[in-house]
């Protein structure tokens, strides 16, 4: 940058930032306002992280419940099938 050249070229050659973010930032380069266009990705990728997580733990929240009622679940059976059994050895 201090050459002035630019800051998406490489990025782009890097093949690791995903093309949206290398085209807002070579936009930004173009009109001269960088700063106004990184805080743009900035909250373009910080909502899209917050909707991210909010689907996963709208996901993940049924899938806890289901997992601790067959925890607990086993737990009574585990302690109500030695009480039963032992009620049917004393019938004989």
């Amino acid at each position: 940058m201090t050459d002035g050249s630019s800051l998406s070229g490489p990025l782009a050659q890097g093949k690791i930032f995903p093309r949206l973010l290398i085209d807002m930032l070579a936009v930004g380069e173009e009109t001269g306002d960088l700063a106004g266009s990184l805080k743009h990705i900035t909250r373009r990728y910080d909502s899209e992280l917050d909707r991210l997580v909010q689907t996963c733990t709208t996901v993940l929240e049924p899938l806890l419940i289901v997992f601790v009622a067959i925890v607990i679940g086993g737990i009574a059976v585990a302690l109500l099938l030695p009480v039963l059994t032992l009620t049917d050895s004393l019938h004989v």
